[in-house]
Order: structure tokens, then C-alpha cells, then sequence
């Protein structure tokens, strides 16, 4: 995997985008221009020059994740929030064990929060805020040992808090309100 595999990756992520209403991916990512290191949105690192940011936050953009995404293997931050996106977390995003952020906020997003999410062992920030998911918090979210922010904040999930979630002893915030969760066993774990 090189420069090109990230370039095609970021081409199918495009493909998958039904509206772009400000026209900032239509007219700035395409194959024939510079560098993808300058396309909006993305951040390269300076040693190897691949992707390690993409932030399209706050585009107004609709559409769907496309697989490919897991392909950017050196993604250390993603922020797709505030926009349109729809759908489900495709379980390619767990091949990404580079990053540390993840803002899907505010979007639609759908589904269940896969349990393989937990294998994003050195994952800092998971933010899915303001989305559809619903189904259980997965108890593999207490494999992020590193983990300091979890909102999953206004969604349909259901279910007891899973107690694992005590153990993460770098947590310094996590938001789990309106949702249809239940139990009290998370407050006594921390008391």
C-alpha cells in the first residue's frame, strides 16, 4: 500500500457522496490535479507522505462509508462530523490501527456499533454523538486502553452500560445520555 492506495480510497469515498452542495470535493479531489496531500481536507505526514488526517467536518456532505476507507492504513484522525452521512459503520474502519480520533458526530449514521471497534487498541477519542445507532454498546470498548473521551451521546442505544467500560483508566469523559440504556452498575464501579 502506497500514496496511490490512499488516492483511490479517497476516490471511492467521493464516488460514494451524493450531494457535495458546496462543491468542495467535486472541484478539488479529482485524480488529475496535485497532489492528494493538498486536496481539502487532508493532512499527510511528512515522512512518508500518506494520509494521516481527513477532516471533511462540517461539509454539508450525503452519502454512504464507502469499504475502501480501511485502506488508509496510516490514518491517525478522522473527522467526518457534521454532515449527512448515512448507513453503517463498514468493518473495513477496524483495519485502521493508527488512529487515535474518531468524530462521526452529527450525522445519520445507522446500525450497531460493530464489536470489532474494540480491536482500535490505541484509539484516544470515539465520538459518534447525535446519530441512529442502536443495539448494545459493545463490551469490547474496554480493549482502548488509551481511550480519555467516549460520547455516544443521543442514539437508540439500548441495554445495560457494559461494567468493562470501569476498567478504561485513562477515561476522563464519556457521555452516554439519551439513549434507552438502563442499570446502575457503571456508577457503583466507580464509586
Amino acid at each position: 500500500m502506497n500514496i496511490s492506495t490512499d488516492q483511490s480510497s479517497l476516490l471511492a469515498l467521493k464516488s460514494h457522496i451524493t450531494s457535495d452542495p458546496y462543491h468542495i470535493l467535486s472541484t478539488n479531489w479529482s485524480s488529475n490535479s496535485t497532489s492528494i496531500c493538498n486536496w481539502i481536507g487532508i493532512t499527510c505526514g511528512s515522512r512518508h507522505q500518506r494520509v494521516t488526517v481527513l477532516n471533511i467536518s462540517g461539509m454539508g456532505l450525503t452519502g454512504t462509508f464507502p469499504p475502501q476507507l480501511g485502506n488508509l492504513s496510516f490514518l491517525v484522525s478522522l473527522d467526518l462530523s457534521y454532515n449527512n452521512f448515512q448507513g453503517e459503520l463498514p468493518p473495513e474502519f477496524t483495519r485502521l490501527r493508527r488512529l487515535r480520533a474518531i468524530d462521526l458526530s452529527f450525522n445519520f449514521l445507522s446500525g450497531q456499533i460493530p464489536q470489532l471497534l474494540g480491536d482500535l487498541e490505541d484509539l484516544r477519542m470515539l465520538s459518534l454523538e447525535n446519530n441512529s445507532f442502536s443495539g448494545f454498546i459493545p463490551s469490547s470498548i474496554s480493549k482502548m486502553k488509551n481511550l480519555e473521551f467516549l460520547n455516544l451521546k443521543y442514539n437508540n442505544l439500548e441495554g445495560n452500560i457494559p461494567i468493562e467500560i470501569a476498567t478504561l483508566q485513562r477515561l476522563k469523559q464519556f457521555s452516554l445520555g439519551y439513549n434507552k440504556l438502563n442499570g446502575s452498575n457503571i456508577t457503583k464501579a466507580w464509586t
